[in-house]
């Protein structure tokens, strides 16, 4: 499976294809993590959407595996994703 693939699965997707496997322990959130240390590792420039994606990802693992991931790139996408994030993380929390 492609690793864009692999980090745009939502929880029913993981669920339906990898349950009674030995993935299935792994959990999503374990898979799409290491999926993403993977691109970030390769720096192929097609997965810097899927990495983009994945910030915006329910589990803050994910998202801070793509963050490193995105990091790795020299890539203006990415380099605007990650300022993005930044500024986002640092706005005060509405309550």
């Amino acid at each position: 499976m492609p690793l864009a693939d692999l980090l745009a699965m939502t929880e029913d997707d993981y669920r339906a294809r990898f349950r009674r496997t030995p993935l299935w322990r792994a959990k999503r959130r374990g898979l799409l993590r290491n999926a993403a240390l993977v691109a970030g590792n390769q720096r192929a420039a097609e997965l810097v959407d899927a990495l983009i994606r994945g910030l915006r990802d329910p589990e803050p693992l994910v998202q801070d595996a793509c963050e490193w991931a995105l990091g790795r790139y020299e890539d203006l996408r990415a380099r605007q994703a990650l300022q993005d994030r930044l500024e986002q993380k640092g706005a005060p929390q509405v309550g």
